[in-house]
């Protein structure tokens, strides 16, 4: 009996740990891409950094952050997660992008992130980007975060999105610098939810109940 609700609680367990869409943007299918890249290795006047927010409506544990863009060629990309300002309204942002120290609470480097393809849209080749974080990141409930995706080529767009607010923010590197643009940017975060308290509690006194009865 011991070990049949030890298995219980790891089969409950393992349920409430499986992934779940903690927030999401869907591409408009349209093909409209906002630009997030810089031109490497040095960058230039033309190159722009988009910061977009999210949420997740419950305390939740990050693992994976999927986003939509188009497929040229990248040597490199960078992934950074911020949180916000008192209020919300933009990123906490303490330095310039591509600097080693900018303010993220999370900041990715990688020479790829696996895709597949999406398919063509208003005649662009689009694809489906995962990135599963090297270490997961929790989250607060209700709280606002924000997501960089940037590529070592100022040809790489994500799709702009449909579900938001209609705006992101972004850094034009030759001015005017940090503003809100029009736009959602096509992305989604994917988690586990922590387990609510009564959750828990409930299942310790099943198990508890089992195990008395057995005894009798």
């Amino acid at each position: 009996m011991k070990i049949a609700i030890a298995l219980a609680v790891l089969s409950l367990s393992g349920t409430m740990a499986h992934a779940a869409m903690l927030f999401q943007q869907p591409a408009t299918g349209s093909g409209a891409m906002i630009t997030a890249g810089w031109s490497s290795p040095d960058g230039s006047d033309a190159d722009t950094w988009i910061y977009d927010s999210f949420k997740s409506p419950v305390a939740a544990t990050a693992t994976e952050i999927d986003f939509r863009g188009n497929t040229p060629a990248v040597g490199k990309f960078i992934v950074e997660i911020y949180s916000s300002i008192g209020g919300g309204s933009q990123p906490a942002i303490s330095g310039l992008p591509n600097m080693d120290v900018t303010g993220s609470i999370r900041r990715y480097t990688v020479t790829s992130i696996p895709n597949t393809p999406a398919g063509t849209f208003g005649g662009v080749p689009m694809a489906d980007y995962r990135f599963a974080l090297p270490t997961p990141l929790p989250l607060d409930a209700n709280a606002n975060y924000w997501l960089l995706v940037a590529a070592d080529t100022p040809a790489f767009g994500i799709a702009t999105a449909t579900g938001g607010n209609g705006t992101h923010f972004v850094y034009y590197v030759g001015g005017p610098y940090f503003q809100y643009a029009s736009g959602d940017v096509a992305f989604s975060v994917l988690g586990t939810p922590a387990p609510e308290p009564s959750s828990l509690s409930a299942l310790t006194l099943s198990a508890a109940v089992c195990l008395r009865r057995r005894r009798a």
